[in-house]
């Protein structure tokens, strides 16, 4: 017997959704692994070979979800990964809880979310917040919780 190795796809896959309680033909083939796993199951996949679609076989859900996903084309790609780094230059924040306290407080606070991820820390409010206004001058100031919602 030979070693196996590693390949990748050199094209699309066409497939479907298996449907519950679908009455699968013999052209579908499903191994012995999947058949004792459960297959056929709502969440596997028909595959079919493009250039001769009497040739199908089941894949199973877990296999399709780790290793593949609908093809976009090439605009709908292009689209979603723009998408993506615009959320990455221009991420969107809500407010989430607005707190005053002592700079001292604030110092600590805005401290330990330093090493958080970026979607949700502690920052000193803005002067558009009308109740930021009492200012470093006084010893208290207003900080706010920001998480972003645009991930």
């Amino acid at each position: 017997m030979s070693d196996f190795k590693k390949y990748r796809r050199k094209g699309l896959s066409e497939m479907r959704p298996y449907v519950e309680d679908e009455a699968l033909s013999n052209k579908v083939s499903i191994s012995e692994a999947d058949r004792k796993n459960g297959s056929p199951k709502v969440g596997d996949m028909i595959a079919r070979n493009p250039k001769n679609h009497e040739d199908q076989w089941l894949v199973a859900k877990k296999y399709f979800e780790e290793n593949l996903e609908e093809d976009r084309g090439p605009l709908k790609q292009l689209w979603f990964n723009l998408k993506q780094l615009w959320f990455k230059l221009f991420p969107v924040y809500i407010q989430t809880e607005l707190m005053l306290c002592s700079l001292d407080q604030a110092n600590m606070l805005m401290g330990m979310s330093e090493g958080h991820a970026e979607e949700e820390r502690w920052i000193l409010a803005t002067k558009e917040n009308k109740k930021a206004s009492l200012g470093i001058d006084t010893g208290m100031v207003y900080i706010q919780r920001r998480k972003q919602i645009n991930k």
